[in-house]
């Protein structure tokens, strides 16, 4: 396996970025969602339209890594959204960090986790948060490991279906 190297996504990147979300959300999550919620679901949050307009917002920052070419993993970051009451403090949210199944374990995820916790910090945000399915188990570690905590919980449409989600903050 060659090595894995990380850059900021552009415009030029929304094909294969779509693509990745894609196989990423559905290699974790497919098996949980009837078909019709899956496409409706993938169709509105990982088309390539949608992505070219989270590149080309200045408000969120994608970083990818990249394999021989090919995207194998990706984070992303920018205003905090989550329903949950940040306070007065300047916060930032990790939307999304996913790796292929064929890079995990081999250091990418904290890689990402580290760019985007970087990131956040160099504008100015004191508290980062996310949201993470309640049974992901595996993630929810991951996040541990890198000072996360549960501060609440949201639903998170999947099609028609909502999933219990929880927040989770850490102090930058």
């Amino acid at each position: 396996m060659s090595a894995v190297g990380y850059r900021d996504a552009t415009s030029d990147d929304c094909d294969a970025l779509s693509a990745l979300m894609r196989e990423t959300f559905c290699a974790t999550f497919a098996h949980l969602y009837s078909a019709a919620d899956l496409s409706a679901f993938l169709a509105a949050s990982y088309s390539p339209a949608q992505q070219y307009a989270e590149l080309i917002d200045p408000e969120t920052e994608t970083r990818l890594a990249v394999r021989d070419g090919a995207l194998v993993g990706y984070a992303q970051i920018g205003p905090f959204k989550l329903p949950h009451d940040a306070g007065p403090a300047h916060a930032l949210e990790l939307y999304r960090l996913y790796v292929r199944t064929d890079v995990q374990g081999a250091g990418v995820a904290p890689a990402l986790m580290d760019w985007a916790l970087t990131r956040m910090r160099a504008r100015g945000a004191t508290q980062a948060f996310l949201g993470v399915w309640c049974d992901n188990v595996r993630a929810q570690a991951f996040y541990a490991r890198h000072g996360f905590g549960k501060v609440g919980e949201y639903k998170f449409p999947v099609g028609d279906t909502l999933d219990d989600e929880w927040i989770l903050r850490a102090a930058l």
